[in-house]
């Protein structure tokens, strides 16, 4: 885990993810209506960075689908992915990682 001042991240840019629960538009979206849904669960994506909200919370932005959508989540809305994790062992030879449980709350935000 990376460490920036007290806050903690549990993903790095290029690590897999899905998506736990339903994450809908907060309206930050100039094309996106409030409400819309933006990224399903169970949705697969890939991280490509990191950033923080004014409340000093970690936001991830994830690379999610063939159409390149970006949004950012927070990291209760995120678990790894676990398939990803075991084709990439099989791929390099590895072996998998333990699995963790992630517990979750019930929205995200879009950026």
């Amino acid at each position: 885990m990376r460490k920036s001042g007290d806050l903690r991240c549990r993903y790095r840019p290029g690590q897999k993810v899905a998506i736990l629960r339903d994450i809908e538009s907060d309206g930050s979206y100039r094309t996106i209506t409030a409400g819309a849904l933006l990224a399903g669960e169970g949705e697969r994506g890939e991280i490509l960075g990191v950033g923080y909200q004014e409340e000093k919370r970690v936001v991830y932005f994830v690379l999610l689908g063939p159409e390149n959508r970006v949004i950012g989540c927070f990291e209760e809305d995120l678990f790894p992915d676990k398939k990803a994790v075991r084709l990439s062992a099989i791929r390099s030879g590895g072996r998998p990682g333990r699995k963790k449980s992630v517990g979750g709350v019930r929205h995200g935000r879009d950026l």
